[in-house]
């Protein structure tokens, strides 16, 4: 957030207070980067929405998940979330076959658990590519000690 706020200092005169640094148009924002957004400070994401849907099409999960960790660690894309959240099905298509496979079940759906497997490779790759974590780039980091317990549990079903 500090470096989105000094982004408004220096491009936005005329605030009185915090809550003015945040109002655009008469408008108030939740967060700095928001008002940067509103300001036209902050490109848009448009180009790695793009690039992400075309490679959902001819790309595998696993190659998904290296172009989204590739951007993330050499790009700066300003809403990562909105990108993981627009994308994060073609990253764990596998994740969802392999469950189903292991299972024996195709009505399996995606779950957060399926997700969270998909950010635990993404952030590996991030560590590998840059020796940086999801938090780092405002992400949540994926909760590594669920994904051992889930993998636990459908074991010990799988092998009843």
């Amino acid at each position: 957030q500090c470096f989105y706020f000094r982004l408004l200092l220096v491009n936005y005169t005329g605030s009185l207070s915090f809550q003015d640094i945040c109002k655009v148009d008469g408008n108030q924002h939740p967060t700095y980067k928001d008002a940067c957004f509103a300001l036209g400070l902050l490109e848009d994401d448009n180009q790695w929405e793009c690039m992400l849907a075309e490679a959902a099409l001819n790309c595998t999960a696993k190659q998904n998940r290296l172009l989204f960790a590739i951007v993330l660690a050499t790009c700066f894309p300003a809403r990562i979330e909105t990108l993981w959240d627009n994308h994060k099905d073609s990253m764990t298509d596998d994740i969802l076959y392999h469950h189903r496979t292991r299972c024996n079940d195709l009505t399996i759906a995606f779950s957060d658990a399926m997700y969270n497997e998909a950010l635990i490779a993404i952030e590996d790759l991030c560590i590998t590519i840059a020796n940086l974590p999801l938090s780092h780039f405002d992400m949540l980091s994926p909760n590594r000690s669920e994904s051992d317990i889930f993998n636990k549990d459908m074991n010990r079903e799988l092998h009843y």
